[in-house]
C-alpha cells in the first residue's frame, strides 16, 4: 500500500476472520451474500500503532472481531448520526448519505459487550455549521453509558458551546470549522 501524504497512515487490516469483511476505503462496500457487510476506514498517527486510531464503521452488522484484535483502548469508534422525526440518533452510513434504521444505542450495544472504551460521536445536522452542538444527544450517551470515553463533534461555534459539553459528561470535543475561522484560538479553548 503507498503511504499517504500526512500524519496518519493507513492499517492494513488483519486477514479476514469467520463472520468479518474488511474494506480499506469507506467509498467501497462488501457485500457478499454469506458474510455481514463491513465498511470502514483505519487511520492511526505512528506507524506502531501504539497510539489510538479511529474506526469508522459505517455499515456494521456483526460483533465487532477487530475491536479485540487490536484492543479496545486502542480504538475510537466514530459513528455519525442523524435524528430521526422523533428524536432518535440513527446511525448514518454511505458517507452520510443513508440514514439506516439502525438507532445508536442499539449499534454501541454489541461494541460495549467487546469492550468498547472510545466513541467519537458526529451529528450530522450540526457538523460545519457552527450552530451549537447537541448537548441533548451528548449528555443522553454520557448517562446511558458511563463507561464510554465520548468526543462529541459537530456545530461547535464558542467557548461556551465547549463550557455547555463539558457538563454533558463527554470527555472532550472536535472544533474544526470554529478553529479556521478563528471564532477562538486553541489556547483559550484548552483553557475552558
Amino acid at each position: 500500500m503507498a503511504p499517504i501524504r500526512s500524519p496518519w497512515r493507513m492499517i492494513s487490516p488483519p486477514r479476514a476472520r469467520r463472520g468479518c469483511t474488511w474494506s480499506t476505503s469507506t467509498a467501497r462496500r462488501i457485500r457478499p451474500a454469506a458474510r455481514p457487510r463491513w465498511s470502514r476506514l483505519w487511520r492511526a498517527p505512528a506507524a506502531s500503532g501504539s497510539k489510538p486510531g479511529v474506526a469508522s464503521a459505517t455499515e456494521t452488522r456483526s460483533p465487532p472481531c477487530w475491536l479485540k484484535e487490536f484492543g479496545a483502548e486502542r480504538i475510537i469508534l466514530a459513528p455519525d448520526v442523524r435524528l430521526d422525526a422523533q428524536g432518535t440518533p440513527r446511525v448514518a452510513a454511505a458517507g452520510w448519505q443513508e440514514s439506516t434504521s439502525l438507532a445508536l444505542d442499539d449499534f454501541l450495544q454489541g461494541f460495549l459487550a467487546a469492550g468498547l472504551v472510545h466513541i467519537l460521536c458526529t451529528d450530522i445536522s450540526r457538523d460545519g455549521r457552527l450552530t451549537g452542538p447537541n448537548t441533548a444527544l451528548y449528555r443522553q450517551l454520557a448517562t446511558r453509558f458511563p463507561a464510554l470515553q465520548i468526543q462529541a463533534s459537530g456545530g461547535v461555534s464558542s467557548l461556551d458551546d465547549l463550557r455547555a459539553l463539558q457538563t454533558t459528561g463527554a470527555a472532550g470535543a472536535i472544533v474544526g470549522r470554529a478553529l479556521y475561522e478563528k471564532k477562538f484560538t486553541l489556547k483559550e479553548a484548552l483553557a475552558c
